[in-house]
């Protein structure tokens, strides 16, 4: 129910609204019912019947007494236009219009992209918006679009989150909802406080739009206390306001020894290549740079092109060959942190392709994924894509971040930004480890030498621990006195020796890694365990490991064949395997 500290709504389902209405309040009423606690709980009661019941009939799609619909993001919903008008008086006023387009069984039909004079309320934002009107209960926030895809993140202060709370204010606004303004204008209060402040500038546009004073002047002074730059202000700010910021800002800054001086000449030309670029134009910035003494990476005019300009251009501005890919701006954002913020596929992939560095994290440890990640929804990331249809670009910009990651598996600190990745780095040890121990058992020779150039003699005992663990699973065992710095640094290394023998012999044992990358795929599960099983599914094991067996050989004879001319000599690989594989291998 209404909390009665919140201004009452024309409906309110409270009996202190009750009685300040006029209407026969709880102390005048409750000897009816054998004392005022009686009555006051029986009044409780009715009131959350009455809530419950019409909420129900919101819910309930079984009947359909709905006399009017709206269109929120393609979708129809049906409502009551007795209840709307009773409790928001602008429905009151549009219900009143007789010119309206008709929907199904002629019921007026309103969208609302046209009755929002400004801002954005979502599918899900409208029906907790409507189900506060009916049931004056406003219910938990649907977490598919009210939390982002980081599993670390606290949900309190991401973008997702405010961005609910932004569409829900406005819904509150526009709808004429008092007691529901009230309540999301604290709300937004507290995310200004803890938002980053790329964050509160949607917290700033609804407060600008709907005129709410007290927030605008939060969301002015945090943004003028900040570090954000003066043309992402005025590219995303209203005009009016960037105005207050630019002459409020000069009186913000605390310490004014990291104030940096602003040199005229340098903004003029730096912002002629950025005018150069809001058309399209990278003849006139190559002109531009040409005839002044400014470079792309003096005006940061590739984080310019990946934030506000068309893919196209940023595709040709890294074509000019002039620009560093991993620069760092003022606020310490690479170039690819930028481009998670905007979360275009088109950029994101130009710029991988140039070498932009995936591990790179921002000052407070973010790396782009992880960005990427918590301006993402649910909603988007698991939406199911029918064939033929565009996929959904955040979940691909996530998707294409993390596959180069684990393309790239030194990627440094950014392997750690989130449990999912650190599981990938786990699952890769484990399967490196596997390869290399069995390539020992199978090409002894071989493997040694790719392990000695790979100088990874730490790898050789592999195979021991492989023995060891691999009933119990158990790869990822803890030293308590190793700190997480340390541990880290282990993993790394470790990855590194066995990723270097890896790549090493699919380079120089070619035959050899083309029976590894079978045997690992088909085959590892069950031929480490020949004893286990059925009788007919051992007499299978061992008849695969016989055909294995031959296939090793095949290889062994081609690499030879190939590496004879250069000297090198593996007859002890050969007798190895005869003698000793087949034992190792029961014996795992």
């Amino acid at each position: 129910m209404a909390c009665s500290a919140e201004p009452s709504s024309s409906i309110s389902f409270t009996s202190s609204s009750i009685t300040s209405n006029g209407s026969i309040g709880v102390g005048q009423n409750t000897h009816a019912y054998g004392g005022s606690e009686t009555g006051s709980s029986y009044e409780i009661i009715s009131l959350s019947k009455l809530s419950n019941d019409l909420e129900q009939l919101l819910s309930d799609s079984s009947s359909d007494f709905t006399d009017a619909e709206i269109v929120v993001e393609g979708v129809s919903l049906g409502v009551h236009c007795c209840i709307l008008a009773a409790r928001s008086k602008f429905f009151q006023d549009l219900f009143r219009k007789e010119k309206v387009s008709c929907g199904k069984e002629g019921k007026p039909r309103y969208s609302m992209t046209d009755i929002l004079p400004y801002g954005k309320v979502g599918y899900e934002a409208f029906v907790t918006f409507l189900s506060y009107l009916y049931s004056g209960k406003l219910k938990h926030f649907p977490p598919e679009v009210s939390t982002c895809m980081d599993s670390i993140c606290a949900h309190d202060s991401c973008r997702p989150a405010i961005s609910f709370s932004v569409e829900l204010m406005y819904a509150s606004s526009v709808f004429q909802v008092p007691e529901l303004v009230s309540l999301f204008l604290r709300r937004l209060i507290n995310f200004v406080g803890k938002a980053l402040v790329e964050d509160v500038i949607p917290i700033l546009r609804v407060a600008f739009h709907c005129q709410l004073g007290e927030l605008l002047a939060h969301c002015v002074d945090r943004v003028a206390r900040s570090d954000l730059e003066i043309t992402c202000i005025e590219k995303e700010v209203p005009f009016e306001v960037a105005e207050s910021i630019k002459l409020l800002r000069p009186k913000c800054q605390v310490d004014e020894s990291k104030v940096l001086p602003v040199d005229p000449l340098h903004e003029k030309r730096k912002n002629r290549i950025y005018k150069a670029l809001d058309s399209d134009d990278v003849e006139l910035v190559k002109l531009l740079l040409s005839e002044s003494n400014i470079s792309l990476d003096e005006a940061y005019a590739l984080h310019y092109a990946v934030a506000y300009c068309d893919p196209k251009v940023v595709t040709e501005v890294l074509g000019l060959g002039v620009a560093d890919v991993n620069l760092r701006n003022t606020r310490g954002y690479t170039v690819l942190h930028i481009a998670s913020m905007r979360k275009e596929p088109a950029v994101i992939v130009s710029l991988l392709t140039k070498g932009a560095r995936t591990s790179e994290t921002t000052l407070d440890g973010q790396s782009a994924v992880s960005i990427c990640r918590r301006l993402t929804r649910p909603k988007e990331y698991h939406a199911k894509t029918e064939q033929g249809q565009e996929a959904n670009k955040d979940r691909v910009c996530i998707d294409v971040l993390e596959r180069e990651m684990r393309c790239n598996p030194m990627a440094g600190d950014a392997l750690f930004s989130s449990p999912m990745l650190a599981d990938d780095l786990h699952m890769k040890l484990h399967y490196l480890e596997n390869r290399v121990a069995f390539a020992r058992l199978l090409f002894p020779l071989e493997a040694r030498l790719a392990m000695q150039i790979a100088n990874a003699e730490t790898a050789a005992e592999v195979a021991v621990r492989l023995a060891s663990k691999s009933t119990s699973g158990n790869l990822r065992e803890v030293d308590l006195n190793e700190t997480p710095i340390k541990q880290k640094e282990r993993l790394l290394s470790r990855m590194q020796a066995l990723s270097k023998t890896v790549e090493l012999g699919k380079r120089y044992f070619p035959h050899c890694s083309q029976v590894l990358d079978k045997f690992m795929e088909d085959d590892l599960p069950d031929l480490i365990f020949l004893e286990m099983g059925t009788p007919e599914e051992q007499k299978i094991k061992r008849k695969r490991f016989k055909e294995l067996k031959d296939d090793v050989q095949r290889a062994f004879n081609k690499d030879k064949a190939e590496l004879h001319s250069s000297g090198l000599s593996s007859s002890s690989c050969s007798s190895s395997f005869k003698d000793g594989a087949s034992v190792k291998l029961r014996k795992l």
